[in-house]
């Protein structure tokens, strides 16, 4: 319905300016072959990889290259990773941490509640990093399961935003030293 919408004329041109006008345009190069660069920094260099750009380019198309489309791009990337974050507390945290810790999560969402569909690379990261926390966490305690998602979680949130690489290194290498013989107990 949405796409619909955005596609029928129904809804006013939206024209993206400062960061937001970056972003759709390194979207639109995504979605139209291939885009090598991630989000651009204002002191003349990129972030690590393009993944956010080719997570937004299918409602970027499917919206015929409508400018909020990539809001509700921000938005579904938000979505989901707080149902991965949600699905892994429910699924392998007892209960009384998992309620605490949603409890938490849903406070915070509710002070950034109009940062959700922000597409600035900075605002777009805070549900996936709070996720990969999460995820990186249960991982840690044992689920080895989970790491794969701490993977691809870490994947999209080092290429996003170069400042948050250090962090998502860490928990990944924590992972996966849990998985090795060595880290076992």
């Amino acid at each position: 319905l949405w796409a619909a919408a955005l596609r029928s004329g129904s809804t006013p041109p939206v024209f993206a300016e400062g960061d937001p006008a970056v972003i759709e345009l390194y979207t639109w190069q995504a979605s139209h072959g291939f885009w090598a660069y991630g989000p651009y920094s204002r002191f003349g260099w990129h972030h690590p990889g393009p993944l956010y750009f080719y997570l937004l380019a299918p409602f970027y198309i499917a919206s015929s290259h409508h400018t909020l489309a990539l809001d509700a791009g921000a938005f579904a990337i938000n979505l989901a990773t707080l149902m991965i974050a949600a699905w892994a507390l429910l699924r392998f945290v007892r209960r009384p941490m998992a309620l605490a810790v949603l409890i938490a999560l849903a406070a915070y969402l509710y002070e950034i509640a109009r940062l959700l569909t922000s597409v600035w690379n900075p605002h777009v990261l805070l549900v996936p990093f709070a996720a990969l926390l999460v995820t990186g966490a249960i991982a840690m305690a044992g689920r080895l399961a989970l790491l794969p998602i701490v993977v691809a979680i870490s994947a999209f949130v080092a290429q996003t935003h170069a400042g948050l690489l250090p962090c998502a290194a860490t928990i990944v290498a924590c992972g996966a030293f849990r998985a090795t013989p060595s880290g076992r107990e």
